[in-house]
């Protein structure tokens, strides 16, 4: 009992009993203190290096980000151009207007130059323009006039099929001539660098180009079929001499009918002509065998960040329409453009 009183006197007056393990954890915890203090020094010192490397690294995330946006919007530039050549534009006209597009938030600046270096070419077979009403189908006393403006050396071979069979003519003429583009209604009146005439259900023609330029291509359908009982001569009374009257064989009967009917003129309509379609090669189809095209350097730049692309436009600007190209009307002709090279050889 005395002993139990001792244990309890020393217990009021303590509070709690001092035993060996409690002094050992008072210890421990001064010691953890001391790591954590350590443990916060060590690591602002490493966040204060470290910093200034994330801040750099994030700055240049950012960078190659605008670069990267930037580049977007300049190739966008680029391909807008692009869009327009295959419409059949002429980019290098005055009168074209250069595209304004934000992408990205960016404008780019556009620039449009001439290739100076003259890349390889190929013969290529080209649309005539058969989504024009006028070439799909000529009347009778009509015909289709269209110019191909960069026509280069080489081969320019044309075959225009159509149904049903007839008299047809085909012309080629450097340059220009005095009608205008799209749908005639005369053969024209300057000389020709070749014609071609069929009865059959196609007409073909071809020519040696060299001298590269503006060409004109005409397809006409006369509005008339002449045949004469005598296969050579209108009249056998002038075989081997010039005829009296231009027109007639025979003055005496310039409004008449002539009293033999063996020698007279039969003149007999001729029929509208449904073009056949576009497809490269083939007497059936309609197509032009030709080098034409023409090559740009396009230039963007957006947000510091430039992109050049030597581009190709086959065949080029054509007519019709007449005149100079417009946005708000394509070219009869879709052209095929390539990108060459993403930088300006």
């Amino acid at each position: 009992m005395e002993y139990r009183v001792l244990r309890e006197g020393k217990r009021a007056e303590g509070g709690c009993p001092k035993t060996p393990n409690s002094k050992l954890r008072t210890h421990e915890q001064g010691q953890a203190l001391v790591y954590v203090l350590i443990f916060l020094i060590v690591g602002s010192l490493l966040v204060a290096l470290l910093v200034p490397f994330l801040g750099a690294g994030f700055r240049r995330q950012l960078v190659n980000r605008e670069q990267v946006m930037a580049g977007y919007a300049a190739e966008a530039g680029v391909k807008r151009v692009i869009a327009d050549l295959i419409r059949g534009a002429d980019a290098l006209s005055p009168h074209y207007t250069v595209p304004e597009i934000t992408v990205n938030d960016l404008r780019p600046i556009i620039d449009i130059r001439a290739a100076t270096i003259a890349l390889p070419f190929d013969q290529l077979y080209v649309d005539p323009g058969l989504r024009d009403p006028a070439l799909r189908t000529i009347r009778a006393g009509q015909g289709y006039l269209m110019r191909l403006h960069h026509v280069k050396e080489g081969e320019l071979r044309i075959n225009w099929a159509y149904s049903p069979a007839g008299l047809t003519k085909l012309g080629i003429w450097q340059g220009f001539t005095a009608q205008a583009a799209g749908r005639i209604y005369a053969w024209p009146e300057e000389q020709p660098l070749a014609t071609a005439e069929s009865i059959g259900d196609h007409n073909y023609i071809s020519v040696d180009i060299t001298d590269p330029g503006i060409y004109t291509i005409v397809f006409f359908n006369p509005p008339e079929i002449e045949e004469y009982p005598n296969e050579e001569y209108p009249n056998e009374e002038y075989p081997n001499e010039e005829y009296p009257n231009e027109e007639y064989p025979n003055e005496e009967y310039l409004n008449e009918e002539y009293p033999n009917e063996d020698e007279e003129i039969v003149l007999i309509p001729n029929t509208d002509k449904v073009t056949s379609p576009f497809r490269p090669g083939g007497g059936k189809n309609t197509w032009i065998y030709v080098r034409a095209h023409q090559d740009y350097v396009i230039t963007a730049t957006a947000g510091g960040v430039s992109v050049s692309a030597f581009v190709r436009q086959v065949p080029g600007f054509s007519e019709p329409p007449a005149g100079e190209w417009m946005a708000e009307r394509s070219g009869w002709i879709t052209n095929r453009v390539s990108i060459l090279s993403w930088r300006a050889p």
